[in-house]
């Protein structure tokens, strides 16, 4: 009789493996692993979740019956908006085009109409104190961001402040409630953004302020004709947008002045700031320069406190413009060659920011000039880069922590030397993501891999090399950067991008998530946990995947392994000392974030 077999039970190495038959794979790894995950050899059951939030915005406090708000920007999603008067809710629960509605609401002494194409918002309440109304939008979220304020000596080292994005308004959390941060700095003019519900943020951290994009490009500028005031500090304008004027300019908006043309005239490239807006009505204005000025004719400015509708572009932000009165969000469109000229270009979009080699790169960028704004030109294998080792800024204002530091309209421009410049590379390939390792930046095309090296020369800042001609990026967030290179999720699979090379990266599984989508497995090690999503990448939908279908289907599991610093590509929050990890499905679904128990 044959001995019977051992199974000695020990360290777990494997985890799920699903490549071979179920009696094919050794006695540490496992066919099926539902809500469990290895970790350290160890399987453990995977933490639960609950609720920290929802993302939203106080339009007011109860006082007389009805309680009346206008909600912007117009038209309003249907059937997704909430609105909170303290533990009362009513909700927007129809989904036809209608334009005015009733809203269903939780408890009866209160009822509410909204008209969802004006915006126009009254709510019927009983006699009750002075109560905050909050507006929940109920959009999706499309980027959670990390801002390195810096503001002093004294700021906390290691602590960022996470800004949250969905596809209109921006927020930060207080520890306890999320609050509204969409201000302009300065002037705290509303802030909205227009992008589509799979144009994700990409943020980078330059010159203490946050950069941003969404991929969406804008260009925020009017005509201008000069009335009165020239060769003093105070000049008169009329300002308008597609002919019409411009009534919406308020006091401390400032702007940016080019392509006046007419002779003799000094204005162009100076920054103004509006003194006073008595005549915004008919598109009047007094702008006051730091001098004295000569200016005749016509041109444009850009503004830079302020907005047009439906268009974003890039902006910067450098912290919260309700507790901090000078802070908040500004435009950024820096002309980019001849200066002073209707011919001038603009950078009014991009795909990805990231500082690299002393300067700032647009990379994927939309560009015309004012003439051309509505339709500008993509260019998906450009690189645009500002002047080294000095301001990327082109005018007023600069971030607060900056205050001593110049802006120099010719910041961006390339056809002058010692300035800004631009690459193209020589493929039609779009550069699809971008990271940093080893002193080299790393770009994933659609079908191989480069590398970006500073040269130290003026003239030729960066050389480009290929490491890889086979193997490409799924997404521009499917990168993680790591010590010896990057992870890159691509049609064939992981691939580590190192400074040298790059070669797939067979991981094992340790944790499943669902295959429906493109989204990889969790890699636990002993090191901080990495996980890789390429979630709702425009490429994805780009193949026929419905953005509700995509996150219906979505099951990313959450972990928290102690005071480890945890990043789930551009999701990672941190609250306290925890890094937390989101549920994304939840989180596009429903705006609800969750933090692990």
């Amino acid at each position: 009789m044959l001995p019977p077999n051992r199974l000695v039970i020990s360290e777990i190495m494997s985890g799920l493996q699903t490549y071979e038959e179920p009696f094919f794979i050794n006695n540490d790894s496992f066919p099926i692993l539902q809500n469990a995950l290895c970790w350290r050899k160890r399987v453990m059951k995977k933490p639960g979740s609950q609720q920290l939030g929802q993302l939203r915005r106080q339009i007011g406090t109860t006082g007389a019956s009805p309680f009346t708000a206008t909600i912007s920007p117009t038209p309003l999603v249907h059937g997704v908006s909430q609105f909170q008067i303290g533990s009362v809710v009513l909700v927007d629960g129809d989904t036809t085009n209608t334009a005015s509605i009733s809203l269903t609401s939780s408890n009866g002494s209160y009822s509410g109409t909204l008209n969802r194409t004006t915006g126009a918002l009254s709510i019927t309440i009983p006699a009750i104190g002075a109560t905050p109304v909050y507006y929940v939008p109920g959009l999706p979220v499309m980027g959670i961001e990390q801002f390195e304020s810096d503001k002093s000596a004294s700021t906390q080292i290691d602590f960022p402040t996470n800004v949250f994005l969905d596809t209109t308004y921006s927020y930060q959390y207080d520890g306890t409630n999320f609050y509204d941060v969409s201000f302009y700095k300065t002037t705290n003019n509303p802030v909205s953004w227009h992008g589509a519900n799979y144009q994700q943020f990409d943020s980078s951290n330059y010159y203490r302020c946050m950069f941003v994009t969404n991929n969406n490009p804008g260009f925020h500028f009017l005509s201008g004709t000069y009335t009165s005031g020239s060769g003093t500090t105070s000049v008169t304008f009329n300002f308008k947008s597609g002919g019409v004027n411009f009534t919406t300019l308020i006091v401390n908006d400032v702007l940016f002045f080019n392509e006046w043309s007419a002779g003799g005239v000094n204005i162009n490239g100076l920054s103004g700031t509006v003194t006073d807006a008595s005549g915004a009505a008919s598109g009047n204005y007094v702008v006051t320069f730091g001098s004295s000025v000569t200016v005749s004719g016509t041109g444009i400015v850009q503004m830079m406190t302020n907005s047009l509708p439906g268009v974003d572009g890039i902006r910067w932000y450098d912290g919260d413009p309700s507790n901090s009165s000078g802070l908040g969000w500004v435009n950024f469109a820096p002309p980019l060659d001849n200066l002073q000229s209707s011919s001038t270009t603009y950078l009014m979009g991009a795909r990805i920011l990231i500082p690299f080699g002393n300067r700032l790169l647009a990379i994927g960028t939309y560009e015309a000039t004012s003439t051309n704004a509505a339709t500008p030109t993509y260019y998906g294998n450009r690189i645009r880069y500002c002047q080294v080792s000095a301001t990327p800024f082109y005018a007023a204002p600069v971030p607060a922590t900056n205050s001593t530091t110049n802006y120099t309209a010719n910041a961006w421009v390339s056809n002058i030397q010692g300035f800004g410049g631009f690459i193209d590379l020589d493929t039609t390939q779009r550069i699809i993501s971008a990271a940093i390792t080893q002193a080299s930046l790393i770009l994933g095309l659609e079908r191989e891999q480069r590398r970006a090296s500073n040269t130290g020369i003026e003239a030729d800042p960066f050389s480009l090399q290929t490491i890889n001609p086979e193997y490409g990026t799924a997404g521009t967030f499917a990168v993680i950067p790591m010590d010896k290179g990057i992870l890159t999720a691509g049609e064939y699979g992981f691939l580590m991008d190192m400074k040298e090379y790059a070669e797939r990266e067979i991981l094992p599984m340790k944790s499943f998530i669902s295959p429906t989508i493109q989204i990889q497995p969790t890699q636990i090690t002993p090191s901080p946990i990495r996980l890789w999503y390429t979630t709702i990448a425009k490429e994805v939908l780009q193949h026929g995947k419905n953005l509700s279908q995509l996150m219906d289907s979505t099951k990313i599991p959450l972990h928290r392994l102690g005071p480890h610093t945890l990043r789930l590509g551009s999701l990672g929050i941190r609250i306290g000392k925890i890094w937390v990890l989101i549920d994304i499905a939840s989180l596009m679904l429903r705006e609800e974030l969750l933090k692990v128990l």
